[in-house]
């Protein structure tokens, strides 16, 4: 995870327990929790936020965004 510094910033070491970015691979499948800098908590596979393509960050933050200026 050491590659996506922007991603790692969001990992919930509350909620992920003794699993740490420094010690999981960003392809990994594995699912853990995040955080974003507003505070809302959710679950996502390591890979899918590490893909650029599918990896949207918060989905609560993004549903808002999308609610405010649907497009």
């Amino acid at each position: 995870m050491a590659c996506f510094p922007n991603i790692a910033q969001e990992w919930n070491y509350d909620k992920n327990g003794t699993l740490t970015p420094d010690k999981i691979r960003f392809d990994s499948k594995k699912k853990v929790w995040w955080r974003c800098a507003l505070g809302h908590e959710w679950q996502a596979m390591i890979s899918s936020r590490a893909n650029p393509t599918r990896g949207r960050g918060c989905p609560i933050c993004y549903r808002e965004l999308k609610t405010s200026f649907p497009e």
